[in-house]
């Protein structure tokens, strides 16, 4: 295992562990708008999250439902630029651990271009995957597959904010429900 990519993507950022439909496009270059479309993704589903485990308190609630009612329009937006593009890929699911700098996975051949974008679909209620420009840091052979270590690149504040923000709720989710393991 690369120990200097690992603290450069884990080092100085939480992360978490857990398979997901993910692929890495070695020498693709994330389509115009991908960024903002992201950003929007990330924040829909935080609205989903933080709606269905009820943490907001009553003075918020009619804040918390407009947000929802917002993030509800933005899902329909996104389902009908999904349906326009017509696209009908499926992802490959696979096991990786990641953080707001980047991300360690296997992949089934060795990568051919440092550059390239990983998709990634974090939930089956959103109709498209994250599309984030990354580089590889380092990759070894593990049998017939490869282990990479993608860093993510040129990523504005705020998606960096929202990867980072989305990495820590199911980082907690995953203590969590070790916790219910362990008492059950």
């Amino acid at each position: 295992m690369n120990a200097g990519a690992d603290q450069a993507l884990f080092g100085d950022a939480l992360g978490c562990e857990e398979r997901l439909p993910v692929e890495f496009l070695p020498g693709a270059v994330a389509p115009p708008g991908a960024a903002a479309r992201d950003l929007m993704l990330l924040r829909v589903l935080a609205t989903m999250e933080d709606g269905a485990e009820g943490e907001r308190d009553e003075g918020d609630a009619r804040s918390a439902e407009m947000a929802r009612v917002e993030a509800r329009l933005d899902l329909v937006l996104a389902l009908l630029g999904a349906l326009a593009a017509a696209r009908a890929d499926t992802l490959p699911c696979a096991s990786l651990r990641w953080s707001r700098l980047g991300a360690r996975l296997i992949l089934p051949a060795a990568p051919v271009a440092p550059g390239g974008v990983l998709r990634m679909h974090l939930d089956p209620r959103l109709p498209q995957p994250l599309e984030l420009p990354a580089r590889l840091l380092a990759a070894e052979p593990q049998g017939a597959d490869w282990m990479a270590w993608l860093r993510f690149e040129a990523l504005d504040a705020a998606l960096e904010t929202a990867v980072e923000r989305h990495v820590f709720r199911r980082h907690r989710r995953a203590i969590a429900e070790v916790r219910r393991a362990a008492r059950a």
